[in-house]
């Protein structure tokens, strides 16, 4: 496996998005059952809520066709299926937002700099 920066601190290791030391500790701590005391309709409700409160729309370009969802705090880093946390992206807007990555000299240089937001 490559050497990739934590999206925390920009130090480089093996296992994931984040170091060891700055891995979000929510997530190891959560017991099996909290998704099934959540309820499986949460998700589909606030999908649905952002998908009519963004009319349907890339948020960014405007797209009709297939929009996506997206959660702007990652669940697994802490973020909730909260309607403040949801916003509506084209496939092409979505699947940018998912590889966007640190730059090897703002990694380096400890700073979290990604690259430029598509139009």
């Amino acid at each position: 496996m490559a050497l990739t920066p934590c999206l925390r601190c920009g130090t480089l290791h093996r296992n994931g998005t984040y170091c060891q030391a700055c891995a979000p500790r929510g997530r190891e701590s959560r017991s099996p059952t909290t998704r099934a005391q959540r309820g499986p309709g949460e998700w589909r409700t606030q999908r649905a809520a952002a998908l009519q409160r963004d009319e349907h729309r890339c948020v960014r370009c405007g797209e009709t066709n297939q929009v996506e969802v997206h959660h702007i705090i990652p669940v697994a880093a802490g973020g909730t299926h909260h309607l403040d946390n949801l916003t509506t992206l084209c496939p092409r807007h979505h699947r940018h937002e998912h590889h966007r990555a640190v730059t090897p000299t703002a990694a380096r240089a400890g700073l979290m700099q990604t690259r430029p937001r598509l139009a």
